[in-house]
């Protein structure tokens, strides 16, 4: 992973920022940051997020909380912290 000496983009696609930093992640961390990039962009307006919601039961977004904690964990072993 690189140490940039700048600040980040201003933009929310996660996928771009750990390209940008080179995080060289494993396929299904990768999978599920460009899912999680998708899912996030939408649910910043509240039209679409009404809409959104509807196709998210309560287990599918119980899966997706812990995967995000898995690869939270993940990024925090690459990072040394």
């Amino acid at each position: 992973m690189l140490r940039l000496d700048e600040m980040p983009p201003r933009t929310h696609n996660l996928t771009y920022l750990s390209e940008k930093a080179g995080l060289v992640m494993p396929d299904d961390v990768y999978d599920f940051i460009f899912t999680l990039t998708g899912i996030s962009i939408p649910a910043r307006y509240p039209d679409e997020l009404s809409i959104m919601r509807k196709g998210y039961s309560k287990a599918k977004t119980k899966a997706l909380l812990k995967q995000g904690k898995e690869v939270l964990k993940w990024l925090k072993a690459q990072s040394g912290k």
